[in-house]
């Protein structure tokens, strides 16, 4: 059976394009978007045979009849081209059925004027050249067809716009394949055959729709399910058909026995490779599936540790209330008692005696103390943290927590002053305020062997254009200081006392993280700064003032 090349190409060119359809459709048949590509794709190949094949396989058929064919397919073509940019690259619907029904009406109407006189009269020769002959309504029907062309080049742009960078390169590699389809089809179909004369390439229609095609096909498949293995595998198909193709209706009459041998050969390498690619594809899914499960194993160890830590958090809540009521009112009766023998109410004592409860008494504060803290630890973390705001004299409250830390800094004979020069109010919880300034003043004993501890409370602002300005409450030492790499962490819940002074005071180191998250609750802030070590430190609370 004899062909001429232009039917070879074709039938080529209508297997590539029935195979990108079929691929497509198969990723996701409920896909709207793979519905209307598969559409685009059927009314191309449909074209490509009533434009090419009848002419090449000498059916009898008018050329006049078979050219209107071919043009009034031209706008189904667009119309499914543009339902495609609509929803690309989306799955769903984006266009309303009532101007979905609209559409497809105008669509009918142009297909159906295509196929009259009105559109295309026909051939004529002249200067031995044929010429086409424009109908009546041909103007209007090129019109439509260009007015279609620009919508679908808008919605381009538009989708270019509207997307996301991750999905811009594929409105790209379609815009891109869309321009070189267009301008092959124009110059083939339509500029040569009507200016110059030239109609050689109207039966190599399909040729030209493949960039289309293609660009398309790999813009919907190629950011999803597309690697190198599933993309050789689909090329090594299409081959083998083409390849089968060729070896039953294309053989030479003269050709000998090795020509099967070679067409048997070139199946079995493209047998092995694509055997080869679907096994690797396969076992890489098969890990994948592994890899799942393992994780659902993980997923399910990981939701049982969690449970487990929050049974921990349960209980540690539990032990911190039991702290709260059934440890520190024992501690409460040690000091009250203590605190009756040192007052002398029992009558004179050793001083030695005196010496030792008192210490008893003042390790009874430190227990306290450190309850306290926890507990308010266990507030933060939960987000309970309570306040009580009040109209009060940040001085006042300054001066209580004097009164009752001025016996520790005479034990070890450290000048505890305090120099006040405003009698500013603020709006606060005065406890938790007072827990603040404690926890800044008795660290400040603790970490000062000899000299002074030196508080102050100024004026300020929180240059923040709030006229009421602010009370700045400082506490300097001439203590051990801080080191410059402590410094950025001392009020974070992480934060870890230098080891030297662990063996010499007792807490948790979590009081100033504690008092950060009062003072900014408050609306204030919260600083250090030291000179190093050995050189004392300064800490600072700026609240705001009424």
């Amino acid at each position: 059976m004899n062909f001429s090349l232009e039917f070879i190409i074709n039938v080529v060119v209508l297997l590539a394009q029935l195979y990108l359809g079929l691929i497509v459709i198969l990723q996701n048949p409920k896909s709207f978007t793979n519905r209307f590509f598969l559409g685009l794709v059927l009314f191309m190949a449909i074209q490509g045979v009533v434009q090419s094949f009848v002419v090449t396989t000498n059916i009898s058929i008018n050329f006049d009849v078979q050219s209107r064919l071919s043009i009034s397919l031209v706008p189904i073509q667009l119309l499914f081209l543009l339902l495609f940019l609509t929803n690309f690259p989306d799955s769903k619907p984006k266009i309303k059925t009532g101007y979905l029904g609209l559409l497809f009406l105008i669509i009918l109407t142009l297909t159906a004027l295509g196929n009259t006189h009105l559109v295309f009269e026909g051939f004529k020769i002249e200067d031995g050249l044929a010429k086409a002959q424009a109908g009546p309504i041909f103007p209007i029907f090129t019109v439509a067809l260009i007015l279609l062309v620009l919508i679908n080049i808008a919605l381009i742009f538009i989708k270019y716009r509207k997307v996301s960078s991750k999905n811009k390169v594929q409105i790209i590699i379609v815009g891109i394949g869309i321009a070189l389809t267009f301008l092959g089809l124009l110059s083939t179909q339509y500029i040569l055959p009507n200016f110059y004369g030239n109609a050689e390439f109207l039966n190599f229609i399909s040729l030209f729709t493949l960039p289309l095609l293609i660009a398309t096909s790999y813009a919907v498949l190629g950011f999803r399910i597309f690697d190198v293995r599933l993309v050789s595998a689909e090329v090594f198909t299409l081959l083998t058909w083409v390849l089968f193709f060729v070896a039953f209706f294309f053989r030479p009459t003269d050709s000998g026995p090795e020509y099967p041998i070679i067409i048997i050969i070139l199946l079995i390498f493209m047998g092995i490779l694509l055997t080869r690619n679907i096994t690797n594809e396969v076992k890489r899914r098969t890990r994948l599936e592994e890899l799942a499960e393992e994780l659902k194993k993980i997923n399910i160890e990981l939701r049982k540790a969690k449970e487990e830590l929050e049974k921990l958090s349960k209980f540690k809540s539990e032990m911190l209330s039991l702290a709260s009521h059934q440890i520190k009112a024992p501690l409460a009766t040690i000091k009250g008692f203590a605190s009756i023998i040192t007052d002398g109410l029992y009558g004179e004592i050793n001083p030695k005696v005196k010496e030792t409860v008192t210490k008893m008494r003042s390790s009874a504060d430190d227990l306290i103390n450190l309850i306290n803290t926890l507990l308010d630890l266990r507030r933060v973390e939960e987000g309970k943290m309570e306040y009580k705001f009040e109209r009060v004299k940040l001085k006042n409250i300054i001066a209580e927590v004097i009164e009752i830390l001025q016996f520790s800094a005479q034990d070890k004979k450290i000048e505890l002053s305090f120099k006040p020069s405003t009698d500013a109010e603020v709006n606060v919880d005065s406890q938790k305020i007072k827990q603040v300034v404690q926890n800044l003043i008795d660290n400040a004993i603790k970490y000062t062997p000899q000299g002074y501890v030196r508080v102050g409370l100024e004026e300020g602002s929180f240059n923040d254009g709030n006229r009421n300005g602010a009370v700045i409450f400082s506490v300097i030492d001439s203590g051990l200081g801080i080191p410059k790499d402590l410094l950025p962490q001392l009020f974070s819940q992480e934060f870890v006392r230098d080891e030297r002074f662990k063996k010499q005071i007792l807490g948790t180191g979590l009081g100033l993280y504690i008092a950060q998250k009062i003072v900014t609750d408050h609306g204030g802030k919260i600083w250090a700064e030291s000179d190093g070590e050995g050189r004392g430190s300064r800490f600072f609370v700026k609240l705001r003032k009424i």
